[in-house]
């Protein structure tokens, strides 16, 4: 279990890094605001794995496939929020003529 939490760790930090890496690269800017944003959307995933985890190891398999799936819908439709957000800089897409 230690080797999991640490590969899930070293997964999210990465994760951090080129997300960082990335923005300056493309010279925009990342308010505080949008950091805890993306921070609070990496916690849910890491959340979202802890429960399916214990679900599988305390043998309750029945309840895996229901809990990933409104996972999977949550963080799917947060993360395009979020993306939207934080990489877009806005949630509606621009109207060009």
């Amino acid at each position: 279990m230690f080797i999991a939490g640490g590969l899930t760790f070293l997964g999210f930090a990465s994760a951090l890094y080129f997300l960082r890496h990335y923005l300056k690269d493309s010279e925009r800017k990342m308010t505080w605001w949008k950091w805890a944003i993306a921070g609070l959307w990496g916690l849910l995933v890491l959340f979202a794995g802890a429960v399916l985890g214990t679900f599988i190891g305390e043998g309750v398999t029945r309840a895996v496939f229901p809990a990933s799936v409104f996972f999977g819908v949550i963080l799917l439709i947060s993360g395009i929020i979020v993306y939207r957000l934080v990489i877009s800089g806005t949630l509606l897409p621009s109207k060009k003529k």
